[in-house]
């Protein structure tokens, strides 16, 4: 007998004998299953708790880690949110620029983010455009 295209053919009627045997079948099959997991879980708990052991032994053996010190190149203390500028930063900031120093030096230098530097220098550039005859803010940026 061939199959042809696009036909389906009926499911063979399944004696009471064989759909009993099956339904034995499948509860044999699910108890086994429900064993199976049982007994991975209690080799995975047993296993997580000698880890556990284990680390918790090593943490008491070793000495305590050395404390981190923050690097000297970035800022220590957290920015606020908003912090005026002062005219004392102004003047400093004016002497660094003459000084030729880049914006990260002078971030650090006035314990500012370099992008604080540079909007406080746009928004001087943009006062002075406004007046005629200024000088032109300069401010060299990192390797160029």
């Amino acid at each position: 007998m061939t199959k042809t295209p696009g036909k389906v053919e009926p499911q063979k009627p399944i004696s009471k004998a064989e759909r009993e045997a099956r339904k034995a079948f499948r509860q044999v099959d699910a108890e086994k299953a429900i064993t199976d997991h049982e007994i991975a879980q209690e080799a995975f708990s047993k296993n997580r708790e000698r880890l556990k052991a284990e680390r918790l032994e090593r943490e008491a053996a070793a000495p305590p880690p050395p404390k981190v010190q923050p690097k000297a190149n970035k800022m220590t203390a957290p920015s606020p949110a908003i912090r005026r500028w002062s005219s004392e930063e102004e003047q400093k900031l004016d002497e660094l620029l003459d000084a030729g120093k880049e914006a990260a030096e002078i971030a650090v230098e006035l314990n500012r983010t370099r992008q604080a530097v540079y909007a406080r220098l746009q928004r001087r550039y943009r006062k002075r455009a406004k007046q005629p005859g200024q000088e032109e803010l300069g401010l060299k940026a990192k390797g160029k």
